[in-house]
């Protein structure tokens, strides 16, 4: 059920707001109203997308990538419970404040107190206990859905770092890079690594997630192997669009990491987003 949450009026002039595009902003603020009262909310683009552009001729795909920049940024974190992946709202308990709070899914980590996992510290001064396992605050059954305080939802899932980083001194191929690759049909994962790295340090790039960063570098094909002779890849993109190439990028993957996508690339100059007159 979709609730009323407050937007504030430094929301639009955020550094990290801007850093994102028009409609990746749209989403982040349907978004909350789709959370439960921890700002968390099922990782389903699908569901996403039916939830707040039930009339738009946008995709599944569409709603991922904006929630990647979302992500990219340290606006929305990532984390796993069960198995099962969920999104979070960074900022939640610092700008929504709610009296009485009802939570659906299993808490992020960072309301779980080292000390008593099973306490939800709550901004709210009239927050209610949780109720027991399989029946929401509301009063309404779950369907089997555990609430964040149950026995199941005390055991802490893990999240990924909201913070933009430089790359690691030990960066190295991950198992969640190898079986990405096999499956797209990559090859020369160590040519792709060493162009990568080095290009990373030599213009001093951060990024929340590195193993995404390194997938986009492989499938842009930054090293230039396929133009070698190395691995074909997916019979897919220009990675070096004309949209991408005007705007100041050297690439699809620089240029949509910086929220750059070909509907609003004249936005943009030399890599920075500008002004644009009406």
């Amino acid at each position: 059920m979709a609730r009323i949450r407050s937007i504030k009026p430094e929301f639009w002039v955020s550094e990290q707001i801007a850093e994102c595009s028009t409609n990746a902003r749209l989403l982040f603020i349907g978004m909350w109203a789709f959370c439960d009262d921890h700002g968390v909310h099922p990782a389903k683009p699908k569901t996403l997308k039916a939830e707040l552009f039930p009339m738009d001729d946008f995709s599944a795909s569409d709603v991922a990538g904006w929630v990647d920049e979302l992500v990219r940024v340290g606006l929305v974190a990532e984390f796993t419970y069960d198995g099962v992946e969920f999104w979070h709202v960074t900022g939640w308990a610092k700008h929504q404040k709610i009296d009485r709070p009802s939570f659906k899914y299993p808490a992020p980590p960072d309301r779980i107190s080292g000390s008593n996992r099973g306490a939800l510290v709550d901004d709210s001064s009239n927050a209610r206990r949780a109720p027991p396992p399989g029946v929401e605050s509301s009063g309404v059954e779950s369907s089997g859905v555990e609430v964040a305080d149950s026995p199941k939802a005390r055991r802490s899932p893990t999240r990924r770092s909201t913070r933009k980083l430089p790359i690691p001194e030990d960066f190295a191929i991950s198992d969640r890079v190898r079986d990405w690759a096999a499956g797209k049909g990559f090859d020369r994962l160590e040519a792709h690594l060493e162009s990568f790295i080095g290009k990373a340090r030599a213009k001093a790039y951060t990024y929340v997630d590195w193993d995404e960063a390194f997938m986009g570098a492989i499938r842009d094909d930054w090293a230039k192997v396929r133009s070698s002779g190395g691995d074909a890849g997916p019979a897919i993109d220009d990675s070096k669009p004309g949209w991408a190439l005007k705007a100041g990028f050297a690439n699809r993957f620089e240029a949509e990491n910086a929220g750059c996508k070909e509907r609003n690339a004249n936005q943009f100059r030399a890599g920075r987003r500008v002004e644009v007159s009406a």
